[in-house]
């Protein structure tokens, strides 16, 4: 009689250990999968702010061509003579607005301020297709002609000069992870050349 008992005890002991290490693993798997996901939001919003940067970097470049070296820093402008109307303002913060018909960037300055996760920041991912054929996407905000599809993804661009012919650009994306907002920020000094 004694030895039933003790093969039901050894059985519910073994049951309760193998039940608490299937807990742990459980645990251990799900902790893994979540900080897959929280990576891979990452890097996304990491290659978002580079993305951010490139595109300041590429207005820099356009202007400087446009305008004979001079308008390095203007947002728009159709002349030399009136590009010194809209050059970028230090405390403002701006969203890269995308034109589909030349797929070229623009800063838009939209007078909300430092709230990156403003509905006016968010990124819409727009398809486009070479005359090859392939296709691929590229990312603005705020989109207007594209029909572009909502991201989870925000980004915002702010500027403070550091002399005349430099400015710190810092590009700020956000995204929202289990109802928490995460954020990452690049900056990079952009220079007159």
């Amino acid at each position: 009689m004694f030895k039933r008992a003790e093969s039901l005890m050894e059985t519910i002991i073994a049951v309760t250990i193998i039940a608490l290490g299937m807990t742990g693993a459980g645990v251990i798997v799900r902790t893994s999968m979540f900080g897959n996901e929280l990576t891979q939001d990452r890097m996304a919003a990491l290659n978002f702010a580079r993305e951010g940067i490139e595109a300041v970097r590429g207005i820099r470049d356009t202007n400087w061509l446009r305008y004979n070296g001079s308008c390095w820093n203007s947002i728009e402008g159709t002349s030399e003579s009136d590009c010194g109307d809209s050059l970028i303002a230090e405390g403002s913060y701006y969203a890269l607005k995308l034109d589909m018909s030349t797929l070229e960037y623009s800063l838009e300055d939209l007078g909300i301020g430092d709230d990156v996760f403003a509905s006016e920041y968010q990124m819409y991912e727009c398809s486009i297709e070479s005359p090859d054929g392939a296709t691929g996407a590229i990312y603005g905000n705020p989109v207007a002609d594209c029909g572009g599809v909502e991201t989870d993804f925000y980004r915002e661009i702010y500027f403070v000069y550091d002399g005349v012919d430099s400015v710190l650009a810092t590009v700020k994306v956000g995204w929202i992870t289990d109802g928490e907002g995460k954020t990452v920020e690049l900056f990079e000094k952009i220079n007159n050349y």
